[in-house]
């Protein structure tokens, strides 16, 4: 449940530390609201690379750079751009200056729900991305997975359930904008 106040405060934490954690319990609203900030973020920023990835489906991606002797720090950038975003050339060109110049926004979604089968690698993966000033990040994940203590400087956000107010007033809002369509 977030309003333009508390988006304004996630910028302004972003910009503090490049690595923002979302986190509730499961059905709470994670994803939608991360796709919310994935619209908001490239509108406001339309000069940034901004990328919504939802991690379980990159879960082959990620098991066969940890059994190969690929070194995502030696080819960080390849990975991203050819492994787990699949660009063309011309777009991976375009992406690698970009993640150069720190104009990649990244929203990965669900760190939870790959954990922990796949959790040092991507632990290690958003650490380097850290490491190199450049993009901003933001993960979301469930309160029970301590994704974040591996991350001196990230801000944490919590998710709080919407209350029987919140749910009828976006219930009302919903039908008034459907209605007058």
């Amino acid at each position: 449940n977030y309003d333009s106040k508390n988006f304004t405060d996630i910028i302004m934490k972003v910009n503090e530390s490049r690595l923002v954690f979302l986190s509730s319990a499961a059905g709470e609203g994670k994803s939608t609201t991360f796709q919310s900030f994935w619209f908001k973020f490239k509108a406001l920023y339309p000069s940034k690379w901004v990328e919504f990835i939802d991690l379980k489906k990159y879960l082959k991606v990620f098991e066969g750079a940890e059994k190969s002797d690929f070194s995502i720090r030696d080819n960080l950038k390849r990975f991203l751009s050819k492994n787990l975003l699949a660009l063309s050339d011309f777009e991976s060109e375009v992406f690698t200056e970009r993640f150069t110049k720190g104009e990649v926004i990244f929203f990965w979604d669900g760190a939870d729900e790959i954990f922990p089968l796949h959790e040092k690698f991507m632990i290690n993966l958003v650490e380097i991305i850290k490491d190199s000033n450049g993009p901003w990040q933001f993960v979301s994940t469930r309160p029970h997975v301590d994704f974040e203590k591996s991350f001196k400087d990230s801000r944490p956000f919590q998710l709080s359930p919407l209350t029987n107010e919140d749910r009828f007033e976006f219930l009302v809002k919903f039908v008034v904008s459907k209605t007058n369509e």
